[in-house]
């Protein structure tokens, strides 16, 4: 099955990869295939709902999935604070 990841910039064939992971982090839920991030989604429950739809689309043998956006894509904004790495000095 090929999989198109969700900001449709990167195509995947699932007979070369070995499995999907969820991976929590501060501002969103990631989906990885192998080493590639493949959806990135607001809350977990979202992630895991996309998850379902693959393993159904995977079970009835589609030749395509593309994953969908986050209904929540305009509030999964990165924090790049740099005042939240430093740790002292001078």
């Amino acid at each position: 099955m090929w999989i198109l990841n969700q900001s449709q910039t990167t195509l995947t064939n699932t007979d070369t990869g070995n499995r999907f992971t969820i991976t929590k982090k501060e501002d969103a839920v990631l989906i990885h295939f192998g080493e590639h991030v493949v959806g990135r989604y607001f809350t977990e429950y979202e992630a895991r709902e996309v998850l379902a739809s693959l393993v159904t689309a995977i079970d009835r043998e589609n030749q395509y999935f593309e994953f969908p956006r986050s209904l929540n894509q305009d509030t999964l904004e990165r924090k790049r604070d740099a005042r939240t790495k430093r740790k002292g000095g001078s």
